[in-house]
Protein backbone atom coordinates (compact mmCIF):
# COMPACT_ATOMS: atom_id res chain seq x y z
CA UNK A 1 0.00 0.00 0.00
CA UNK A 2 2.67 2.60 1.04
CA UNK A 3 4.48 1.57 -2.51
CA UNK A 4 1.93 3.26 -4.43
CA UNK A 5 1.76 6.49 -2.34
CA UNK A 6 6.26 6.70 -1.80
CA UNK A 7 9.00 6.69 -4.14
CA UNK A 8 11.22 5.95 -1.17
CA UNK A 9 10.57 4.00 2.30
CA UNK A 10 12.95 2.97 5.03
CA UNK A 11 11.99 0.18 7.32
CA UNK A 12 14.44 0.31 11.01
CA UNK A 13 13.97 -3.60 11.56
CA UNK A 14 14.36 -5.70 14.72
CA UNK A 15 17.07 -8.01 14.64
CA UNK A 16 14.90 -11.29 14.41
CA UNK A 17 13.13 -13.11 11.47
CA UNK A 18 9.58 -13.13 12.19
CA UNK A 19 7.54 -12.95 9.31
CA UNK A 20 6.82 -9.74 9.19
CA UNK A 21 10.41 -8.49 8.88
CA UNK A 22 11.41 -11.23 6.27
CA UNK A 23 8.19 -9.90 3.81
CA UNK A 24 9.62 -6.91 4.35
CA UNK A 25 13.39 -7.76 3.41
CA UNK A 26 11.95 -9.32 0.43
CA UNK A 27 10.09 -6.21 -1.15
CA UNK A 28 13.19 -4.10 -0.18
CA UNK A 29 14.94 -2.62 -3.02
CA UNK A 30 17.98 -2.61 -1.12
CA UNK A 31 18.97 -4.06 2.53
CA UNK A 32 21.29 -1.55 4.37
CA UNK A 33 22.87 -4.02 6.96
CA UNK A 34 24.71 -1.85 9.68
CA UNK A 35 27.67 -3.29 11.84
CA UNK A 36 29.84 -2.13 14.09
CA UNK A 37 33.82 -2.63 14.59
CA UNK A 38 33.48 -5.42 17.25
CA UNK A 39 33.73 -8.92 17.28
CA UNK A 40 29.97 -9.16 18.72
CA UNK A 41 28.39 -7.06 16.04
CA UNK A 42 30.33 -9.03 13.29
CA UNK A 43 28.91 -12.14 14.34
CA UNK A 44 25.39 -10.75 14.09
CA UNK A 45 26.10 -9.63 10.28
CA UNK A 46 27.46 -12.77 9.70
CA UNK A 47 24.58 -14.79 10.99
CA UNK A 48 22.29 -12.24 8.92
CA UNK A 49 24.47 -12.30 5.66
CA UNK A 50 23.95 -15.81 5.68
CA UNK A 51 20.10 -15.62 6.48
CA UNK A 52 20.07 -13.44 3.49
CA UNK A 53 21.79 -15.76 1.50
CA UNK A 54 19.19 -18.91 2.26
CA UNK A 55 16.42 -16.30 1.92
CA UNK A 56 17.90 -16.35 -2.22
CA UNK A 57 18.38 -12.49 -1.57
CA UNK A 58 20.59 -11.33 -4.49
CA UNK A 59 23.92 -10.01 -3.10
CA UNK A 60 24.33 -6.87 -4.63
CA UNK A 61 20.52 -6.12 -3.11
CA UNK A 62 22.59 -6.06 0.35
CA UNK A 63 24.64 -2.85 1.40
CA UNK A 64 27.40 -3.37 3.94
CA UNK A 65 27.28 0.19 6.59
CA UNK A 66 30.21 0.43 8.99
CA UNK A 67 29.13 2.66 11.94
CA UNK A 68 31.87 3.27 13.68
CA UNK A 69 30.38 3.45 17.21
CA UNK A 70 33.40 4.30 18.89
CA UNK A 71 36.38 6.77 18.78
CA UNK A 72 39.46 4.10 18.53
CA UNK A 73 40.14 -0.07 19.25
CA UNK A 74 37.31 -0.72 16.66
CA UNK A 75 38.15 -3.51 14.22
CA UNK A 76 39.74 -1.97 10.69
CA UNK A 77 37.84 -2.44 7.83
CA UNK A 78 39.62 -4.25 5.96
CA UNK A 79 39.35 -7.18 8.29
CA UNK A 80 35.83 -6.67 8.87
CA UNK A 81 35.24 -7.18 4.82
CA UNK A 82 37.05 -10.19 4.59
CA UNK A 83 35.53 -11.76 7.60
CA UNK A 84 32.45 -11.17 5.80
CA UNK A 85 33.40 -11.40 2.70
CA UNK A 86 31.21 -8.60 1.90
CA UNK A 87 32.68 -4.53 0.82
CA UNK A 88 31.77 -1.52 2.99
CA UNK A 89 29.99 0.39 1.42
CA UNK A 90 30.59 3.41 3.64
CA UNK A 91 32.06 3.85 6.90
CA UNK A 92 29.65 6.53 9.45
CA UNK A 93 32.10 7.84 11.46
CA UNK A 94 32.49 8.41 15.16
CA UNK A 95 30.87 11.65 16.16
CA UNK A 96 30.94 11.89 19.82
CA UNK A 97 27.71 13.18 20.57
CA UNK A 98 26.23 14.28 17.63
CA UNK A 99 23.40 11.39 17.34
CA UNK A 100 22.69 10.93 20.83
CA UNK A 101 21.86 14.79 21.20
CA UNK A 102 19.62 14.70 17.86
CA UNK A 103 17.49 11.51 19.62
CA UNK A 104 17.53 13.27 23.09
CA UNK A 105 15.86 16.80 21.46
CA UNK A 106 14.05 14.43 18.94
CA UNK A 107 15.60 16.38 16.11
CA UNK A 108 17.21 14.54 12.96
CA UNK A 109 20.35 15.31 12.96
CA UNK A 110 20.35 16.73 9.01
CA UNK A 111 17.74 19.47 10.13
CA UNK A 112 18.99 20.40 13.28
CA UNK A 113 22.67 20.42 12.34
CA UNK A 114 22.48 20.06 8.37
CA UNK A 115 25.94 21.90 8.23
CA UNK A 116 28.30 19.35 10.43
CA UNK A 117 30.32 16.67 8.09
CA UNK A 118 28.32 13.89 9.43
CA UNK A 119 24.92 15.25 8.11
CA UNK A 120 26.55 16.06 4.47
CA UNK A 121 27.63 12.40 4.37
CA UNK A 122 23.61 11.29 5.38
CA UNK A 123 22.52 13.51 2.43
CA UNK A 124 24.96 12.42 -0.04
CA UNK A 125 24.06 8.47 0.99
CA UNK A 126 20.76 8.50 0.36
CA UNK A 127 21.39 10.68 -2.81
CA UNK A 128 23.73 7.63 -3.46
CA UNK A 129 21.11 5.26 -2.94
CA UNK A 130 18.07 7.00 -5.03
CA UNK A 131 17.42 5.99 -8.40
CA UNK A 132 18.65 7.37 -11.35
CA UNK A 133 16.48 9.26 -12.47
CA UNK A 134 15.82 11.29 -9.18
CA UNK A 135 19.55 12.05 -9.75
CA UNK A 136 19.27 13.37 -12.71
CA UNK A 137 15.82 15.56 -12.45
CA UNK A 138 15.56 18.83 -10.32
CA UNK A 139 12.28 18.67 -7.74
CA UNK A 140 9.28 20.97 -8.34
CA UNK A 141 10.12 22.60 -4.85
CA UNK A 142 13.96 21.29 -4.02
CA UNK A 143 14.31 21.07 -0.16
CA UNK A 144 17.13 22.52 1.43
CA UNK A 145 18.75 18.98 1.89
CA UNK A 146 18.36 18.58 -1.71
CA UNK A 147 19.98 22.04 -2.76
CA UNK A 148 23.26 20.64 -0.29
CA UNK A 149 23.15 17.46 -2.10
CA UNK A 150 23.41 19.12 -5.47
CA UNK A 151 26.05 21.79 -4.30
CA UNK A 152 28.14 19.07 -2.97
CA UNK A 153 27.55 17.26 -6.24
CA UNK A 154 28.32 19.53 -8.87
CA UNK A 155 31.42 20.92 -6.99
CA UNK A 156 32.53 17.23 -7.36
CA UNK A 157 31.88 16.55 -10.62
CA UNK A 158 33.24 20.36 -11.49
CA UNK A 159 36.21 19.10 -9.86
CA UNK A 160 36.30 15.68 -11.28
CA UNK A 161 35.65 14.28 -7.80
CA UNK A 162 34.18 10.62 -7.14
CA UNK A 163 31.51 10.14 -4.16
CA UNK A 164 32.92 7.27 -2.31
CA UNK A 165 30.52 6.11 -0.45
Amino acid sequence: MLRKQYDYMVADLPHDFNDIVVHTLDIADVILLTTAPDVASIRAAAAALDTYSKLNYPPEKIKLVLNATFPKHGMPKEKIEAALGVPVMVTIPYTADRFVEAINYGQPLISAKPDEPIAGLLEDLAFFLSRDAHKKSRPENPTESWKRVYKRYSERKNRNWVLIV
